[in-house]
């Protein structure tokens, strides 16, 4: 039974489905006859052509290119220039412009600190304020003249912790 069995096997030739294979041979065809036609042509010749005319171009090229050279300034840079300037000078004006707002602050606060001092004088020694005020519109150059004299002649310790506390007192 082993012996038919491998006899069967040995000559068995299986069925396989028909494949479908296009024919090519209409396009196949098509293709070596534009091939051979462009073969035909002078392609060749004009490809070796513009490759020949651009050698020659090349080989007339200079080797060095000239540069001038200038240690002026051109009227093509001074565009750039000006508005270099005028940045630069924008950048310093306003630069000078927040130092001077920073002055102008701090002289505010001295005034605002005096005022308040005035003030203070005022409700509490209303004699010395009502004589402070004679004095200023009678002649204010002079009364103030005298004032720095007297406070010359008397040397005040003026300590930054009053600016401090009256910082602190309006809850800055």
């Amino acid at each position: 039974m082993n012996n038919t069995t491998k006899n069967e096997q040995e000559t068995f030739v299986p069925e396989y489905p028909k494949i479908y294979i296009p024919d090519y041979t209409r396009e196949l065809k098509f293709l070596n006859k534009l091939v051979q036609e462009f073969l035909k042509s002078d392609h060749q010749q004009q490809i070796d052509a513009s490759v020949q005319r651009m050698e020659s171009k090349i080989d007339s090229m200079p080797k060095v290119i000239p540069v001038r050279h200038h240690h002026h300034f051109e009227i093509r840079s001074v565009a750039f220039l000006v508005t270099f300037g005028l940045m630069l000078g924008s950048l310093v004006t306003a630069y000078f412009f927040y130092n001077g707002k920073q002055e102008l602050m701090q002289a505010n606060e001295e005034m605002r600190s005096d005022t308040l001092s005035y003030f203070l004088v005022k409700a509490y020694y209303p004699d010395v304020a009502k004589t402070v005020d004679k004095g200023f519109y009678s002649d204010p150059v002079g009364f103030t003249n005298k004032a720095h004299e007297l406070m010359e002649a008397r040397p005040v310790k003026k300590s930054n912790n009053n600016a401090n506390q009256i910082k602190h007192r309006d809850g800055r």
